[in-house]
C-alpha cells in the first residue's frame, strides 16, 4: 500500500480478533493500528524480516513471547503507555484482556513473512 497523494484513508483489514488499520506500508516502513476485541488473540508467530515496535494506546493486554534460548513461554501484562520492541525471529502473541488499540510501527510488512507457532482467533 503506497499512497499517491498527501492525504488518504487507512486500509481496514478485518480479522477474527478485530481489525488492522494499515496507515502506510512501503519499502521504508509500515504503520498500523491494531484494534482488538475483548478476550481475542492473534496467533503466536514470528517474522524473519519484520522489526516491530508497539505502543499500547488503549486497553489491557497479555503479551506472550517465547525465549528462543530456553523455549520458555513468558507473559507480561501490558497497559496504556507501554512500548514493546519485537526483533525479527522473536515469537510473540497478544491477548486482549479488554477491548483496545495498539499502534504498530515497523519495517515493511510482507504477507508471506508470518510464521505461526500456535493458532490465534483468525486460524480457528
Amino acid at each position: 500500500m503506497t499512497h499517491n497523494s498527501i492525504v488518504s484513508k487507512a486500509e481496514k483489514v478485518v480479522k477474527n480478533w478485530g481489525y488492522e488499520l494499515i496507515i502506510e506500508n512501503n519499502e521504508n516502513y509500515c504503520g498500523k493500528i491494531l484494534h482488538f476485541n475483548k478476550d481475542s488473540k492473534f496467533s503466536m508467530h514470528f517474522h524473519i524480516k519484520k522489526h516491530e515496535t508497539w505502543y499500547i494506546n488503549s486497553g489491557k493486554f497479555l503479551f506472550r513471547y517465547i525465549d528462543t534460548n530456553t523455549a520458555d513461554i513468558n507473559e507480561r501484562e501490558l497497559n496504556v503507555g507501554d512500548v514493546i520492541v519485537i526483533t525479527p525471529g522473536q515469537p510473540h502473541q497478544l491477548i486482549a484482556l479488554e477491548e483496545g488499540d495498539v499502534f504498530e510501527a515497523s519495517t515493511k510488512h510482507y504477507d508471506n513473512d508470518s510464521y505461526r507457532v500456535f493458532k490465534g482467533d483468525s486460524q480457528n
